[in-house]
């Protein structure tokens, strides 16, 4: 199983980030990757993978131990931990999202999976075990 790992970038997408675009992922680990918020009021989006406005097929892969993150303070927020999508229409098949997690900010959302805008289909997927520091 090929794996994208332990990588580290600002605001959108630790592991992946897609815009405008077609992406489709089979058999691979997305796991211990980073999204970071920088400044006030800052925002991260999906640490495992953050698309805008398009369209993922994901298929027999797993997204574990992501973290979105930022810096407390001025309405700060970390949003999924795992995935990410705003826009567009993505499917997850045969597909684990677990471990994943957001942390420090003032506002912590959907710790595996969100969805801010477009459609997401998950078909016999495991989504479990997703959570936040507190």
């Amino acid at each position: 199983m090929a794996g994208l790992q332990y990588n580290y970038r600002p605001t959108h997408g630790g592991g992946i980030y897609a815009q405008d675009s077609s992406v489709t992922i089979t058999n691979c680990e997305i796991k211990r990757n980073t999204a970071y918020g920088w400044g006030a009021g800052n925002r991260s989006y999906g640490a495992g993978i953050s698309v805008a406005n398009s369209s993922i097929e994901m298929r027999e892969t797993i997204l574990a131990n992501n973290i979105a993150r930022a810096n407390i303070g001025y309405g700060s927020s970390a949003n999924a931990g795992g995935l990410h999508v705003n826009g567009g229409a993505s499917r997850l098949r045969n597909c684990l999202v677990t471990g994943n997690s957001c942390y420090y900010a003032d506002y912590k959302y959907a710790f595996g999976i969100g969805v801010q805008a477009g459609l997401l289909r998950l078909e016999n997927c495991t989504v479990n075990a997703n959570g936040s520091e507190g």
